[in-house]
């Protein structure tokens, strides 16, 4: 569909109302003739009529039904975000609280933090630490404002505000035996000194579910610290299991790799930061949010990148 700017948005949505080109024409201000090539040029570019033009009125067509749903939806969006934008330009204070898990406590939310207090050093920030159902209780009992982390159960009572897919590989430093390799087995990673996530983290039942018939994990390492997993995997030929995003500084730095295991490629990870439905995001909320989805993207995007760099010509 051709792209719809906001002057023609209004212009649709005051026609529909309306009935007439004229009197939208007329309560818009504007030249019905300006109006009436610039919805025939959107007509001939859908392939179709929007309205069916009657001796009296104009009514909306089928396709000019389906039209107007989308028309009123972005204007009612960018109504929404119209005042948001307002009301951050007046924010002094603000309240924020977040639940999230060990493994991201340090990251991404640490830059988040950095960020924030930069820019809006009035913003007061709270953030808990706990396991998946007490961060998931946390959100749903009202006790925190935003939830960050992995595969939080789908609820009704939720509202995902942004989500990120994310295969888990073995991880580790460039010099190890299997680095460079286009994709490992587990069992080739049995034969070096695992640093493993504990029962606690969500990864380890994935390995243990991914493990060939009678092999058994038996780690050097026990941890729950993402950072104790990513330290030891600097010392090869430790091995951790991590996805791209725990170790993003480190793969766009250079300084570990990951490498694709051909039994948990199937296997995603969905990083997910939700509120409440039945909450509107106050102001504060909001930037919260919208800086933690600010250094997600900018960290999806620099992983890319760097994947893109090493993809063989």
């Amino acid at each position: 569909m051709a792209m719809l700017h906001a002057r023609m948005l209004k212009y649709l949505d005051e026609i529909a109302r309306a009935g007439s080109i004229r009197k939208a024409a007329e309560r818009l201000n504007v030249a019905s003739s300006a109006i009436n090539r610039q919805v025939l040029s959107l007509e001939q570019d859908l392939g179709g009529p929007i309205f069916e033009r009657l001796p009296r009125r104009m009514r909306l067509t089928a396709l000019g039904e389906l039209l107007i749903l989308h028309v009123r939806q972005t204007l009612k969006e960018h109504e929404q975000l119209n005042e948001r934008i307002g009301a951050l330009k007046g924010l002094q204070s603000g309240r924020v609280k977040i639940a999230t898990i060990a493994m991201l406590a340090s990251r991404p939310l640490l830059a988040v933090m950095g960020r924030l207090r930069q820019r809006y050093a009035f913003l007061k920030l709270r953030v808990e630490v706990d396991l998946l159902g007490e961060v998931t209780s946390a959100l749903l009992n009202g006790e925190v404002d935003l939830a960050l982390a992995y595969d939080i159960p789908y609820s009704p009572r939720l509202q995902v505000l942004c989500e990120y897919d994310q295969a888990l590989g073995a991880v580790m430093a460039l010099e190890h035996p299997l680095a460079g390799k286009a994709e490992i087995r587990l069992s080739d990673c049995l034969a070096f000194p695992l640093a493993l996530p504990d029962a606690r983290v969500s990864i380890r039942p994935i390995l243990e579910r991914a493990l060939p018939s009678k092999a058994t994990l038996s780690p050097a390492l026990e941890s729950n610290s993402i950072e104790m997993l990513r330290d030891m995997a600097h010392l090869s030929p430790h091995i951790t299991f991590l996805n791209e995003l725990d170790v993003a500084p480190e793969l766009v730095r250079g300084d570990l790799t990951l490498v694709p295991v051909r039994e948990l490629l199937a296997v995603r990870q969905k990083l997910v930061l939700a509120c409440r439905l039945d909450s509107a995001l106050d102001p504060a909320t909001y930037l919260v949010a919208q800086e933690i989805k600010n250094v997600l993207d900018a960290s999806v995007n620099s992983i890319s990148r760097v994947r893109e760099q090493h993809l063989p010509s």
